[in-house]
């Protein structure tokens, strides 16, 4: 058996693997994608787990290998003797550049097509291909550009998804700079946020409100309050994560990304001014001495 033979048998062990190491929300479709993805674009916290899964798979297909076998394998990685721990070794030296040139396949998104402003615009795109956790190759389509051009974008400018209904009516209009709607989607568009968590959940419209609110209020202590390792109050680094579903906490860095794109100018003092400019400004003074009794 020879080096490529037995990192073949390795990836294959790797790709079996059913759980997905960095969570099953993740776009890799599995642990060997992760590492690839690690490799090629810098190490997570859990490297270390991934490495000594690495090392039990090769250490254990090295030992079961016939002594032919691993003076073949010797031979082959220019080694001086057949030591199994110095064929493990310089096989997981051959996985990780292995790792760093494949290319990296992702799950593809649960969406075909999308929109974007630009500028004074509206881009329609159609995902061709997935290239990253979160870009893709697309033909977009405008006004400038009616025939379509391909790129690589970033899917954080995406204003919304669209139906291949509404794409198709997008390009009979000649793309225009308003999406239309069709179906239930303009329905949905009018319902409140509250409305929207009613019927994702299931529960009734109170329910979600005082659900949503407590969330929300509970996010915001958190943030105020945490004091992490060595004191770093990195709420979204360090606890986040184990606090929140994984979905939940996916869609908070998303909030996150969106927010920090749409405002990049906002600063401390900025959410005063803006609740200024909801009189009457008593009904927030509750609030705000609720959160002043908090752990800043």
């Amino acid at each position: 058996m020879n080096a490529k033979a037995i990192l073949d048998e390795v990836v294959i062990k790797l790709r079996a693997i059913p759980a997905k190491m960095s969570g099953e929300d993740s776009p890799l479709a599995d642990p060997w994608e992760e590492i690839k993805e690690q490799v090629q674009h810098g190490l997570s916290i859990w490297w270390q787990d991934y490495l000594e899964t690495m090392n039990r798979i090769v250490v254990t297909t090295v030992i079961l290998l016939s002594e032919s076998d691993c003076k073949s394998l010797a031979t082959e990685l220019a080694l001086p003797s057949t030591d199994s721990q110095q064929l493990a070794q310089a096989v997981i030296r051959r996985l990780l550049e292995r790792a760093k040139r494949e290319r990296i396949q992702y799950a593809p998104f649960d969406f075909t097509y999308f929109w974007y402003p630009l500028a004074d615009m509206i881009v329609y795109a159609k995902v061709l291909e997935r290239t990253g956790p979160l870009t893709c190759c697309v033909m977009a389509y405008s006004i400038a550009a009616p025939f379509g051009e391909a790129g690589e974008v970033d899917i954080n400018l995406m204003a919304d998804t669209m139906t291949s209904e509404e794409f198709d009516l997008a390009s009979q209009q000649g793309w225009p700079d308003r999406v239309k709607r069709t179906g239930n989607r303009a329905e949905e568009e009018s319902i409140s946020v509250y409305e929207e968590v009613a019927k994702e959940a299931s529960i009734p419209i109170d329910e979600a409100v005082l659900a949503s609110d407590a969330l929300l209020r509970a996010l915001h202590k958190r943030f105020a309050e945490f004091r992490g390792v060595y004191g770093h109050r990195d709420y979204l680094g360090e606890k986040a994560y184990f606090e929140l579903s994984e979905k939940g906490f996916y869609h908070l860095l998303g909030l996150l990304e969106q927010f920090s794109q749409r405002y990049p100018s906002w600063k401390l003092g900025d959410a005063s001014e803006y609740l200024g400019r909801l009189p009457p400004v008593e009904r927030w003074k509750k609030l705000t001495e609720e959160v002043q009794e908090w752990d800043w």
